[in-house]
């Protein structure tokens, strides 16, 4: 609150969110993921975009498995996304060497 009482909120843009909610990795962060993917609330193409811009930081030896996680359980959840962007990002962190 400022001090003419006024309340300011501040948000994380929605793609950033959802690569705050993959490092997260519980089970309802990636139920949260594909809704947001499915109802066209977020893009694939851009998440995989902020996802990658991790992939140079400490926490880049959990990206992968978490992209891996999200991707089996989109398919488990029958979506009709395009998990092209998804599986190329988890093909190219796989052939980075280590």
């Amino acid at each position: 609150m400022d001090e003419a009482g006024r309340t300011h909120a501040y948000c994380l843009e929605v793609h950033d969110t959802c690569v705050s909610k993959l490092m997260a990795g519980r089970e309802k962060d990636f139920t949260f993921i594909k809704e947001l993917l499915d109802r066209g609330l977020a893009d694939m193409e851009t998440f995989t975009s902020r996802a990658e811009t991790i992939s140079d930081t400490p926490q880049s030896d959990a990206l992968r498995p978490r992209l891996e996680r999200l991707e089996g359980y989109i398919k488990g959840a029958q979506s009709s996304l395009d998990l092209r962007p998804l599986q190329q990002l988890i093909a190219d962190i796989r052939s980075r060497p280590q």
